[in-house]
C-alpha cells in the first residue's frame, strides 16, 4: 500500500516548464529563480553513483545470432541492435539544464523513440521518416571493405555545441520539452505530432499500456507484431528498448539506450515490469488492414544505395553492417 501511495503522488507532481531550447536551457518555478546552464557535458556524470541492471554482453552475436540455437524471441535484423553503440549510431542526446541545482538529461524516451523510428523506416515500412527529414538527420558514417553502412544520426552527443538539432532534441520539442514521462500517452502524442510532419499519413497502429496500473505485458506486441518495444520504468526513471524475450527465464533482451561498448543487456522481467511498477510501455507497429510502404534506398554498399529489400536478395544480413561511427576528423 505504501508503494501505491508513493506511486499516486508522483503522478500529482508538476514538472517545471521550459522556455529557450536553443543553445541553452532554462527552467522556471514558482519558488525558484532562472537557472541557465550552458555546455556542460553531462554524460560523463550519468553513471555516478547509478546502478545498471541486469547482465551486459560482451559478444551478443555469439549468444544470439540466428544460427544459434537460443530461447529468445527477437525481432528481425535484430543485429542491427548490437552496432548501436557510439551516440552518432542512434542520435543519443540529453536535455542540458539544471532543476533546483541538480543536473538533469530526461532524453531516455525521445532517444528510444529515435531509435524505434528508424527501426520502422529500415525494416518495416519506409513511411515514418520522408525524404528531407532522412537528409536532414541522418548520414553515413565509417566505410568497411564489404560491409555495409546502415545510415546513423547527423547530430548528437558527439558533437555536443549541435545536439540541440538531433532527432531526439526535435521529438522532445514536439511533446513541448516534457521530460520524465509518466504516461504512454504522451509517447504516442510525440508519434503522432512526428507523423503529422511528414507530408502523409502513415499506416502506423500503436499501442501503450495505461501507468501505475496494468495487466498488458511489453512482449505481447514484441511476439505478435515483431517489432520492438519501448519501455519506460520507474525504479531506474529510465526508458530502454526491447528487443527480445524469452519465456522460459521471463527475461528481456534490451538496448539500455545509452552510448556504451556494452549496451546489450539481459534483464529479468521481474526487475522492471509488474501490476504496480508504475512504468509504460509503447509499440508501433504497420497497420494489418493496411498495406507497408515499399522499403527505400536507406543503405549504402560498395558505394551505391540500396534498400534493405535489395540487400535482402543479394544475400546480405543486418550482421553485415560497419560500425556505425563518423571518423574522428569527421566534419
Amino acid at each position: 500500500m505504501k508503494k501505491i501511495l508513493l506511486i499516486l503522488s508522483s503522478l500529482l507532481i508538476s514538472a517545471p516548464y521550459i522556455t529557450n531550447a536553443k543553445n541553452s536551457i532554462e527552467t522556471q518555478s514558482k519558488d525558484e529563480s532562472s537557472e541557465t546552464v550552458n555546455d556542460i557535458p553531462d554524460y560523463y556524470f550519468k553513471s555516478a553513483g547509478g546502478e545498471q541492471p541486469g547482465d551486459p554482453i560482451n559478444n551478443p552475436s555469439d549468444l544470439f545470432y540466428e544460427n544459434n540455437q537460443t530461447d529468445f524471441e527477437l525481432v528481425p535484423n535484430f543485429e542491427w541492435f548490437f552496432k548501436l553503440k557510439k551516440e552518432e549510431s542512434f542520435g543519443y542526446s540529453e536535455a542540458r539544464y539544471r532543476e533546483k541545482g541538480k543536473l538533469k538529461k530526461g532524453l531516455c524516451e525521445y532517444n528510444s523513440l529515435a531509435m524505434i523510428l528508424t527501426y520502422l523506416e529500415l525494416f518495416v515500412t519506409s513511411e515514418v521518416i520522408n525524404d528531407d527529414n532522412f537528409r536532414k538527420y541522418f548520414d553515413f558514417g565509417i566505410k568497411e571493405e564489404g560491409k555495409i553502412q546502415a545510415p546513423i544520426h547527423r547530430y548528437s552527443f558527439k558533437e555536443y555545441e549541435t545536439m540541440d538539432s538531433s532527432l531526439a532534441s526535435k521529438l522532445w520539442n514536439l511533446n513541448n520539452f516534457k521530460l520524465d514521462l509518466l504516461v504512454g500517452g504522451s509517447v504516442q502524442n510525440t508519434f503522432n505530432k512526428w507523423i503529422q510532419i511528414q507530408s502523409r499519413e502513415a499506416n502506423i497502429a500503436n499501442e501503450y499500456s495505461a501507468s501505475f496500473w496494468h495487466t498488458s505485458s511489453p512482449e505481447d506486441n514484441l511476439l505478435k507484431h515483431r517489432v520492438p518495444v519501448m519501455m519506460s520504468w520507474t525504479k531506474h526513471k529510465h526508458n530502454i528498448v526491447i528487443f527480445g524475450y524469452n519465456k522460459s527465464t521471463d527475461s528481456y533482451v534490451v538496448h539500455y539506450g545509452w552510448p556504451d561498448s556494452q549496451p546489450i543487456r539481459i534483464i529479468k522481467k521481474s526487475l522492471l515490469w509488474s501490476t504496480f511498477s508504475g512504468g509504460f510501455w509503447n509499440a508501433f507497429y504497420p497497420n494489418p488492414n493496411k498495406p507497408k510502404q515499399a522499403l527505400k534506398k536507406r543503405f549504402k554498399y560498395q558505394g551505391e544505395l540500396y534498400s534493405w529489400t535489395e540487400l535482402e536478395r543479394m544475400g546480405k544480413t543486418a550482421n553485415d553492417f560497419a560500425n556505425m561511427e563518423f571518423l574522428d576528423n569527421y566534419k
